[in-house]
């Protein structure tokens, strides 16, 4: 179950911030979860209580805005590397041509923990419930 954080600066639209995490969750399912997996939470901010630095890591000249969102998602220790690319590519993709996001807008962490450190299904241990399993023909 990834549970998700979108941070984001105060002045998005209710309608915005769900396309927001609309495009987040679609790109969890195109990598493998299911689409009902859904459990996220936005957390909005002043400007004097949201300090990001606009360029580092000097990685590209277009400087971050108002517009910057966080993505950080927990996830299960193990998935493969290629599942971790294809939810960060996703995202990028989405919030880019869905919500016309800038990619220096958008910072992905993936935050990864072990299985048996949640109860995600009323007290049902987590080595008792399915793994799920990267999308087809993505398994490296």
């Amino acid at each position: 179950m990834p549970i998700q954080t979108l941070s984001l600066y105060k002045g998005r639209t209710p309608a915005e911030k769900r396309l927001i995490a609309d495009c987040i969750q679609d790109a969890l399912s195109f990598a493998g979860y299911p689409s009902n997996d859904r459990f996220q939470k936005i957390q909005e901010y002043e400007d004097d209580d949201f300090i990001i630095d606009s360029t580092f890591p000097n990685y590209s000249a277009a400087p971050r805005t108002r517009d910057f969102v966080l993505v950080q998602i927990w996830i299960s220790t193990g998935r493969p590397d290629s599942m971790k690319r294809d939810i960060i590519e996703q995202i990028q993709r989405n919030l880019g041509t869905r919500v016309g996001l800038r990619a220096a807008d958008v910072m992905v962490v993936l935050q990864e923990t072990a299985r048996e450190n949640s109860s995600i299904y009323r007290g049902v241990p987590p080595d008792q419930l399915p793994l799920i399993a990267p999308r087809v023909g993505n398994t490296q």
